[in-house]
């Protein structure tokens, strides 16, 4: 080995230690754990992964020892999802700052319950978890116990953790309320079930707090106005919330509802919103009436931020339930994608987090007449100048991308050589004569400002490829050397939700599909 580590030296390094007995591998990072010099990370974490893949080999399970040493080698993948950092908490500083257009003098970002649901909908849970913490959030949510588990296991102490959904498994609620993940509660049955895994708990001989009338379990409660799906029906409200408040053991720190259309901008969607906010005003004004106080009241998802500002208004929300806090839940907007359709995301100064991109493989010129790939689609009257670029739909990619008739284009990617603006591909829409490209294909060509170009996907996706085409021949020879040649999927001037209006769905998938393809190895955070 030389001075300093190379990708071969983490690569030779696993093949070693494979050979060496535990004993000798135990000698070895007890050693290096003694020793300062550049590969004593390398060395501390090669032993540690081995170690881990041998137990997981023990347990009868090859795949995860096999996961165990490829994170060693150091490998790079050539498709890669990179997760800005910087631009999420941008975004959670815009939407702090709308909550504090309606609350002025008010923190804006204390009054957010940060979403990191399925990993932060594929931008990382965990990452941007402690980047919401850092920037000065109080609460976050997830989808389910064991994800605030592991944020508890990852560092995040303090911080308040509200799983958004009622368990499924009796056990997660004893985790819950082992772990301190506060609950949200819909029904008798619920709270049912979290007294039985307070009991439970209670009952251990661990040395911990009892959950007692002085070291009480938070809950919210979640009113199902209109949505059918979680939550306690407005009507029964009163008899659960009663019932609750005789467990001395249990605080109910917060309550709130979900839209179901905040999305959606018709008179007849903003209708139903409006009425599912009233339904849910008179709840509150049923508690109070009792004389019930729960000290929090969130409402507003993303969508509601833009779309239905009373969900966060003081005066209509303070009128019906005086002195309560009032919170919002952004999710998905946190992440760039808008939460509308059709929705500009810059008109509000939100950007995306994500960026997916590969690599190219190959350049190939297609005669005249002549289609591309499976199925041969694509064919034209003149030469076409392509490029064939790793990944395809086993990277996330969806084949409904690909153009089913010879001018159908349904997705453009951006290319360019590098980083590097000084090296962007010039824009030539011209035949190896010189004459103008006989249809639309190039319409929506144009020089980006880092320097990329727009390229039509022109041929059937496929599991671990797909092909572009390139403006001209002269476009074709500058990116010759496809070494240098970076392939944006989505990223800034590509963005997630474009993808989705052309799928007919919502980001949400997109974004999800790419994180899942792309693995933990597959990922760069951007910081």
């Amino acid at each position: 080995m030389t001075d300093h580590p190379s990708y071969l030296d983490q690569h030779f390094l696993v093949d070693e230690l494979r050979e060496l007995p535990d004993a000798e591998l135990r000698d070895r990072l007890k050693s290096a754990l003694e020793q300062n010099t550049p590969f004593n990370n390398l060395i501390m974490n090669a032993l540690a992964g081995e170690l881990f893949a041998r137990t997981l080999e023990q347990q009868g399970d090859r795949d995860g020892a096999a996961a165990a040493r490829e994170a060693q080698r150091g490998h790079r993948p050539y498709f890669e999802v990179r997760l800005d950092v910087h631009a999420f908490i941008h975004n959670l500083h815009r939407y702090a700052r709308h909550v504090e257009e309606k609350m002025p003098g008010e923190n804006g970002i204390e009054h957010l319950i940060v979403t990191v649901k399925s990993g932060a909908y594929g931008h990382g849970g965990i990452e941007m978890a402690h980047a919401a913490l850092e920037a000065g959030a109080t609460m976050l949510s997830v989808d389910d116990v064991p994800k605030g588990i592991s944020l508890r296991d990852s560092g995040v102490d303090q911080a308040e953790i509200l799983c958004l959904y009622p368990p499924p498994l009796d056990e997660h609620y004893e985790l819950a309320v082992a772990g301190n993940i506060m609950l949200t509660i819909g029904s008798l049955d619920d709270f049912h079930r979290l007294q039985d895994a307070i009991d439970k708990y209670n009952a251990l001989e661990v040395d911990r707090p009892k959950i007692t009338n002085t070291h009480r379990f938070k809950i919210h409660i979640k009113i199902d106005s209109g949505m059918h799906r979680y939550g306690i029906e407005p009507g029964q409200a009163l008899t659960l919330i009663q019932a609750i408040r005789k467990d001395e053991r249990i605080e109910i720190q917060g309550i709130f509802t979900h839209f179901a259309r905040a999305d959606m901008l018709e008179d007849k969607h903003m209708q139903f919103t409006r009425q599912q906010f009233e339904t849910f005003l008179n709840v509150l004004r049923e508690l109070h009436a009792q004389g019930i106080e729960i000290p929090i009241v969130h409402i507003a998802n993303s969508a509601a931020h833009w779309n239905f500002q009373d969900a966060f208004d003081p005066e209509q929300i303070h009128a019906a339930y005086p002195g309560c806090k009032i919170m919002t839940r952004p999710g998905i907007g946190l992440y760039g994608p808008p939460s509308t359709p059709g929705f500009d995301t810059n008109d509000v100064g939100i950007e995306q987090v994500m960026t997916v991109r590969t690599r190219m493989q190959k350049i190939e010129k297609v005669p005249a007449g002549e289609g591309i790939g499976y199925a041969s689609r694509g064919p034209k009257p003149y030469d076409q100048w392509v490029a064939i670029v790793a990944g395809g739909y086993a990277d996330g990619l969806r084949r409904d991308l690909h153009p089913n008739e010879p001018d159908d284009i349904h997705w453009w990617v951006i290319v360019k050589r590098s980083d590097d603006q000084s090296n962007a591909t010039p824009i030539r829409c011209f035949d190896d004569k010189g004459d103008p490209l006989p249809d639309s294909d190039f319409s929506r060509m144009e020089q980006l400002p880092d320097g990329g170009v727009l390229c039509p996907i022109a041929a059937t996706i496929a599991m671990n490829g797909f092909v572009i085409r390139l403006p001209d021949q002269a476009a074709a020879q500058r990116l010759v050397r496809t070494r240098d040649t970076i392939v944006e999927i989505i990223g800034p001037h590509n963005p997630a939700q474009a993808m989705a209006d052309e799928l007919g769905t919502l980001p949400h998938p997109v974004v999800l599909g790419f994180a899942a393809a792309a693995g933990q190895r597959g990922v760069t955070y951007v910081k």
